[in-house]
Order: structure tokens, then C-alpha cells, then sequence
């Protein structure tokens, strides 16, 4: 089943009334499901699978990451249908390098996305046979305004969004994970307007198909019918044991559920048989109409009562369905004879629409038909779900699916990512320059000169309406400072006259102290605040007065010592005075000027 790998991947699946997480890994040939949890999805935040609001859905998408503690910081979304669509393509084998663009020309030629843009993936599936120089191609598209939407969702909410899958493809590839054997299957996924239909030769996928028409054409409606593909809870806890409630429907491989009552209707056990298939080359993909094969599918909903798709002939709506069915498998063993066919047809999704299925398949198919629950196998734990928020089986089923493509299971079905398909075509099918050479270069100045013209009116009318904004930025925060401003302007005019008004007589003396050489006597020191220090002394000698001037002037806080005057007395001791500084005088007041 899954190959040996580590790590776990998150899945996602946002339906109208819930957002459903997953967090799996493979290990081995097991599959884990570590944690899975759901909330409410806001009203009014979805269109189908549209995103009408991602700024509320990315806030519910917060509120699940932290209800459910996940780790992981991206995940993968499993889109419902019909919000996605398929297209089988014959293309001639091609080296990797050139199949998207390949695949986008045939895309865009059919009008299925827009030129140049468009999200898209596909399946390229070799023939793999020798001499045959084809392979079928399966392109699933969707609308880009999806995965734009959920883009914006998962960056509000601060994620980042791996990858974007159709939810047909994430539901086969769990089952093929937890089916435990390997023989050739066809896998049935419906949904209400149109059913996928893939035939797997038990190693990788042979043939996908999308017949239009789903559960609506056998009459099966669902209870609130909201979701396309989400079945009712409480119609898969039906079947549920009381100890695994809130883990999915419980069968075992090859278990199906009690028969139903047939309608009104009847069976279709005494229906005509199909007609007989016509000629034709190419993968069948859609009915032929007045014997001509389109690629354009006919809206079966359109025909009118008692006729049949095919035209002309009486036929029940199902019988569309079942012949198309029939017509696919006889189509594959016609082609590949020499391999292994399918040995039964298996039906996913939901038990209701299931059932009806079986009913209707089992009269027209020689093989059996299975209806599958692929989370049958599987040991889920408890949801943390918002309090009376109701499971949705087979929205775990879909978010477990993509967490496994996410996490690298080899089931042979590649990873179907729509969303890395935005981009622009590939440049081969761009416009060639050759042709772009060939316009008037006049016209390409005159285009390039009202561009700048305009771009520099947008330019000066925003640069204008910026230093508006600036020059009121600043006025306010000028008005906001200005008190702060003012405080610390008073408090240096302070500080200022407090040192004016301040004496260091200690640091005046300490410099005096350590100025003192032998032969020198001071008998007076005076201090004035105007800054002035005049030292009064004897000395034995002038050189003795000389070297205590010089000394003093070394320090910081007597500057610039002079000798003033020196007397030599009648003992003989010279008297000396020294005027200096311990700072600067301040300057002198300006004149007035006359005004009061």
C-alpha cells in the first residue's frame, strides 16, 4: 500500500457548515491519523467552493489550528465538486519539460481555461506499450478565483497552502491506501451532476473518466442539500457501533448495507440493455451525439422525458449512467486485451447515493459491485469538533486523502496540484515576436508617452497628497512633544546655573595640594563665584614660584595660572601672588536695547 516514509502532512476540507482538518502519516504499510478536528465554517464565507470572505474564513482557520494544536504550518486543500472539472486528452508521448505547456495549448485551444491563465493539473499516463507513440492525458481545471481566494485565506491566517487537489482524486487514493490488496479495480466517485470513473490496474491509474450524471438522475437526493459530495452524518452513524461513533461508517472490504426498498419506479433488472457501442477512436469521453463525437457534454438534464441521450430511444435517466459505465469497462478490455480487467467496480461516497448506485449497476454488470467505506480501515481518533458541530464522515475521508498525497504515498496517482497551475503559458504559446516586430513603432511611442504622462499625474498627485500627510504628521507630533520639549529646556537652563553658581573648592584645593613644592608656602587661597582663584605665598625663590605656577596648570580644575606680582621681603623670603581659573567667565549680557 503506502511506501515506507516519516513525517506527517495536514489536510484540509472546507465545506458550507464546516472546516475539516486532518493530520496523517504513512508508516510502513499503516497509515496514522494522528489528529482530526472541525468548526464551523462563518456564514456567508463560501459560494460553492468560491471564498466570498478570506479574511473571516483565515480567522476560523486560525481558531482550528489552535483548537487542534497542529504543528505543521501548511497544508493541503481537497476541493468538493462540481467546483472542478475534468478533460481527457490523446496526446502524442512528449518529454516531461514540454507537457504543460502541451497540455495548456489543447486547454486554451478548447476554451476550458482562459488564455495565458487558468489553474490547472493533469495525470499523463503512458500507453506503455511498444510502438505506441501516445498517451492519455487527464486535465482537471478549476476556476483560478478559488485558489486565489484560498490563497488570501491561508496568509491571513498566517499558513501556507501546499497544494490544492480535486476531492475524487483524494478519495481514491485512501481507499486504494486502505483497500489491502492490489487486483485491478473500478473505482466509482459520484456526486449529483456527474460521476469519475477510474479503472486501476492496481499498481497506477489506466483510465479516468467523467460521466455527466451523478445521484440526482437515479432519484437519490440528499438531506440538506448544501454539500455536493458530503454526505448527512447521522446517515453514515447509522451504521456505526456505539464504540466507534465519530469514526466513519464501519464496514469491511466487500460488506455492503442492508437492500432498500425499491421505488415506485422498480428496479432496472427488466430494462432494455444498452445499444450496442459504436466504432471509435479515442478514449470514450462523452456520449456520441447524431453520430458525431464532441468534446462539448451533453447537459443530460436538458433531454426530455422518455428520451434517451443517445437519441430516439425510450430509455429511464439511469440508463445513461449505466450504459456509459458499461461502454468505459468494454472499452479498456477491448484496448488492452492481453491485461488484467477489473474484477470488481467500487463505489465511494455517500451511502445513500451508494446504495443507489448498486442498485442500479448490479442488473447491467457481470462484476460486483462493492459499496467501500475507505475509512473502514483505519483507527481515528476522537474529533476536536466545536460542541454540537455534527461530523462529516466523508469530509475526513477527503482531508485524510490529501494529507497522504501531501505526505508522498505511491499509489500510483501522482499528486493532482491544482494550485501551482496560475502562471502565464509556457512562452511557446505566447505571442511571437516576429509579430510584435512588425507594429508601428509610432504607435508604441504614442501608447508609451500616455503612459508616462499619466503615470507621472498619478505620481505627482500622490506625492502632493504624501507631503499633506507629512506636514500634518509632523505639526501633530510637534504639538505632542512640545511639552516635552519645553520640561527639558527649563531643566538644562537649570543645570546650567547651577554649575555658574556652583565652586569646586575641593577639586581646587586637591589641585593646589598636589602642586606644592618644596621652597613654596601659600598663606592665602580665595575662590570667587565668578571663577576666579588668586593663591597667595612665599617662596625661597623665583624658580620656586615658577615650577608651583606650572604645577598647578596641569591639573583640570585650575586653569591658566598667572603670576600676578612678587616682592622680595626684608628676611628674605619672596611673597608671590598667582591669579588662574576653574572655568570659563561667562559672557557678558547683551546691551539693551531700550524696550521694555
Amino acid at each position: 500500500m503506502a511506501k515506507k516514509m516519516t513525517g506527517s502532512s495536514v489536510g484540509i476540507v472546507v465545506t458550507p457548515r464546516a472546516i475539516v482538518a486532518v493530520q496523517a502519516s504513512a508508516h510502513e504499510n499503516e497509515i496514522e491519523v494522528k489528529v482530526r478536528g472541525a468548526v464551523e465554517t462563518p456564514p456567508e464565507t463560501l459560494s460553492g467552493q468560491e471564498v466570498l470572505d478570506p479574511l473571516r474564513l483565515g480567522h476560523a482557520l486560525r481558531n482550528l489550528w489552535r483548537r487542534i494544536g497542529l504543528g505543521e504550518h501548511a497544508a493541503s486543500v481537497a476541493v468538493l465538486a462540481p467546483s472542478y472539472g475534468l478533460r481527457a486528452l490523446r496526446m502524442p508521448q512528449a518529454p516531461e519539460r514540454e507537457r504543460n505547456a502541451l497540455v495548456r495549448g489543447e486547454l486554451e485551444q478548447a476554451q476550458v481555461i482562459p488564455q495565458e491563465r487558468g489553474a490547472f493539473d493533469f495525470l499523463w499516463i503512458a500507453s506503455g506499450e511498444p510502438g505506441v507513440p501516445q498517451a492519455d492525458v487527464y486535465a482537471y481545471h478549476i476556476n483560478e478565483t478559488i485558489i486565489d481566494g484560498l490563497h488570501r485565506s491561508f496568509h491571513g491566517a498566517g499558513l501556507r497552502l501546499n497544494s490544492v487537489e480535486p476531492g475524487s482524486i483524494a478519495l481514491m487514493r485512501l481507499y486504494l491506501a486502505t483497500r489491502g490488496k492490489r487486483d485491478p479495480v473500478a473505482i466509482l466517485c459520484p456526486s449529483a451532476r456527474h460521476t469519475d470513473l477510474c479503472i486501476h490496474d492496481g499498481t497506477r491509474v489506466r483510465q479516468l473518466r467523467r460521466i455527466p450524471a451523478g445521484w440526482e438522475d437515479l432519484g437519490t437526493t440528499l438531506e440538506r442539500g448544501t454539500r455536493d459530495i458530503i454526505p448527512e452524518p447521522r446517515i453514515w452513524d447509522a451504521h456505526v457501533p456505539s464504540e466507534k461513533r465519530g469514526g466513519m461508517l464501519n464496514l469491511s472490504e466487500g460488506e455492503s448495507l442492508p437492500e432498500e426498498a425499491p421505488d415506485a419506479e422498480g428496479t432496472l433488472a427488466n430494462e432494455a440493455s444498452p445499444p450496442a457501442e459504436p466504432t471509435f477512436q479515442g478514449i470514450p469521453n462523452t456520449w456520441p451525439i447524431r453520430s458525431e463525437f464532441s468534446d462539448e457534454v451533453p447537459d443530460i438534464l436538458s433531454i426530455g422525458a422518455g428520451q434517451s441521450p443517445v437519441g430516439g430511444q425510450s430509455a429511464h435517466k439511469s440508463d445513461f449512467l449505466v450504459s456509459e459505465i458499461s461502454r468505459t469497462l468494454a472499452f479498456f478490455e477491448r484496448e488492452h486485451p492481453e491485461e488484467a480487467h477489473p474484477q470488481e467496480i467500487v463505489v465511494l461516497g455517500p451511502t445513500d447515493a451508494a446504495r443507489g448506485f448498486e442498485r442500479v449497476l448490479s442488473p447491467a454488470q457481470s462484476l460486483p459491485i462493492v459499496v467501500a467505506n475507505p475509512l473502514a480501515g483505519l483507527d481515528l481518533p476522537r474529533a476536536v469538533a466545536v460542541p454540537g458541530l455534527e461530523e462529516d464522515p466523508e469530509a475526513y475521508a477527503l482531508a485524510v486523502g490529501v494529507a497522504l498525497a501531501a505526505s508522498g504515498v505511491d499509489l500510483g496517482i501522482p499528486p493532482v496540484d491544482l494550485s501551482r497551475q496560475t502562471s502565464v503559458a509556457q512562452p511557446g504559446r505566447r505571442v511571437p515576436h516576429l509579430l510584435r516586430a512588425g507594429m508601428a513603432w509610432s504607435t508604441l511611442w504614442l501608447l508609451a508617452s500616455a503612459i508616462a504622462a499619466i503615470g507621472l499625474m498619478i505620481a505627482e498627485a500622490r506625492l502632493a497628497e504624501t507631503h499633506v500627510q507629512l506636514t500634518n504628521e509632523i505639526a501633530k507630533i510637534h504639538a505632542q512633544r512640545a511639552p516635552l520639549i519645553r520640561a527639558a529646556e527649563l531643566s538644562k537652563a537649570a543645570e546650567s546655573a547651577r554649575q555658574l553658581s556652583e565652586i569646586p573648592a575641593a577639586a581646587v584645593l586637591g589641585r593646589v595640594a598636589a602642586a606644592t613644592t618644596t621652597g613654596v608656602g601659600l598663606t592665602s587661597l580665595r575662590i570667587s563665584p565668578d571663577g576666579k582663584v588668586s593663591l597667595e605665598g612665599k617662596a625661597l625663590g623665583t624658580s620656586n614660584i615658577q615650577r608651583f605656577a606650572l604645577s598647578v596648570g596641569r591639573g583640570k580644575s585650575v586653569r591658566v595660572p598667572v603670576i600676578e606680582t612678587t616682592k622680595r621681603d626684608t628676611h628674605g623670603y619672596v611673597t608671590f601672588r598667582i591669579g588662574a581659573l576653574f572655568r570659563e567667565p561667562a559672557p557678558p549680557p547683551p546691551p539693551a536695547t531700550g524696550k521694555e
